[in-house]
């Protein structure tokens, strides 16, 4: 459940920084809970992969939280 919530977090917080300028580049910092990659972090790795953060302007960190 917390990591379901997590994704939708993060996606919000996307979906809002994409709709700022293409000017400039935002930095986003995004947190995970588990120091071990899960599925529950594919959309960060397919969006990193593809490049879709660089295409939006969008400079995104991933931090662990413990």
């Amino acid at each position: 459940m917390k990591r379901t919530m997590l994704v939708l977090l993060t996606c919000a917080v996307i979906a809002t920084s994409c709709a700022m300028s293409h000017a400039q580049i935002s930095k986003v910092k995004v947190a995970f809970c588990s120091k071990a990659m899960s599925p529950a972090i594919a959309p960060y790795a397919i969006a990193t992969k593809m490049g879709w953060f660089k295409e939006e302007g969008i400079d995104v960190t991933l931090e662990v939280v413990s």
